[in-house]
């Protein structure tokens, strides 16, 4: 495990997307200005993380991956709440997000290979103009929610969210063109790709869950951590049930071929928590909130981790089943306890603040 400072720093960013994401929504001033503190600390966390590896000589294979992700997954949960918030159009967003996951798989496929992407300047600039660009956004809806503030732009909102549009154009522009230099860039690699054997590269997708299960910092937790920010985009409770039972079937489609590869559940193969994490979140009964999403992922880990009777013992099972099960009843503990939290929420004040 390489548990060195600038990959904790990194792995921070993905922690505070989901939270920033509801905060934001929120549609409050106080949760405003408190998300945007938060992307603030996120942003300038990619400065820090990179100077500390260099200057403490921890510049890794790992890093260079992951690092690049953690700003995706950060300026995504920003992207898609202007998205709900009506600020710019959906389509723009589809194509960085598209872009983003195709050059992650690309990363991915490299690093199997042996041959890490290095990130181009071109993408180093791509992520700082967008990092800029949300953080003008986040104060310009500060003002716009504070009434002292807003006299001072009134005259001029809709020459503002005009610029905002142009602005996020160009960015969806320079991101197209970033796509274009890693394509030409990495020909020979995506030639490979093409010539690659496609079922075991979609296995492998799949159960590192688009490369999570890579980290070398609690891949589990991360993969539970990804899962969660499917709560940007509102989905209802069975999409998620469906997209648990997908998740579900293609795990255990993938797991056998896997573990031949690496191992008895190894540490790579996170799939299953992503099945735990999202049975959780099918739940309608629990709110919504920022709160119950952390609460749910707490639990679900500890749970994950410490292994209470029966996940031990399923645990020590083999065989793909087995490799679910376990997370299973940890998300069956999981909603026990939330289950509880909530009842005590109704009718204990102390617990009233959960509701």
């Amino acid at each position: 495990m390489n548990y060195s400072l600038p990959n904790i720093i990194s792995f921070s960013r993905i922690i505070i997307a989901p939270i920033f994401y509801v905060l934001l929504t929120n549609n409050d001033v106080k949760s405003i200005n408190i998300a945007c503190v938060i992307f603030t600390i996120g942003a300038l966390s990619d400065y820090f993380d990179g100077m500390l590896a260099r200057l403490r000589k921890e510049v890794s294979d790992f890093g260079l991956f992951f690092d690049p992700l953690a700003d995706k997954v950060l300026t995504s949960a920003a992207f898609f709440a202007f998205v709900s918030m009506n600020i710019i159009p959906l389509w723009m967003i589809v194509i960085i997000t598209t872009r983003d996951i195709i050059t992650t798989l690309l990363r991915l496929y490299a690093d199997t290979l042996g041959t890490p992407i290095v990130t181009s300047k071109a993408a180093k600039t791509k992520t700082f103009v967008q990092m800029v660009y949300i953080l003008i956004v986040l104060i310009y809806l500060i003002i716009l929610n504070n009434s002292s503030m807003l006299i001072i732009i009134i005259d001029h909102k809709s020459t503002i969210e005009y610029s905002i549009y142009l602005a996020m154009l160009g960015i969806t522009i320079l991101t197209m063109y970033t796509s274009v230099e890693y394509f030409i860039q990495n020909s020979i690699l995506i030639k490979s790709l093409i010539k690659s054997d496609w079922i075991a590269i979609t296995k492998i997708g799949v159960g590192s869950f688009i490369g999570a299960g890579y980290s070398s910092i609690a891949p589990g937790t991360i993969a539970s951590t990804l899962a969660l920010l499917i709560v940007i985009f509102n989905a209802p409770s069975y999409v998620i049930i469906i997209m648990t039972i997908t998740a579900c079937i293609l795990g255990l489609w993938s797991v056998p071929y896997l573990e031949d590869h690496w191992g008895n559940d190894a540490s790579k193969i996170v799939i299953d928590e992503v099945v735990g994490m999202w049975l959780i979140l099918s739940v309608p009964i629990f709110p919504k909130t920022w709160i119950w999403n952390v609460i749910a992922l707490i639990f679900f880990r500890l749970f994950d981790i410490a292994k209470p009777f029966p996940i031990s013992w399923l645990n020590s099972r083999k065989g793909s089943i087995w490799v679910f099960a376990d997370d299973i009843v940890a998300a069956l503990y999981t909603i026990m306890i939330m289950y509880l939290l909530l009842w005590m929420s109704v009718f204990i004040p102390i617990f009233k603040y959960l509701s």
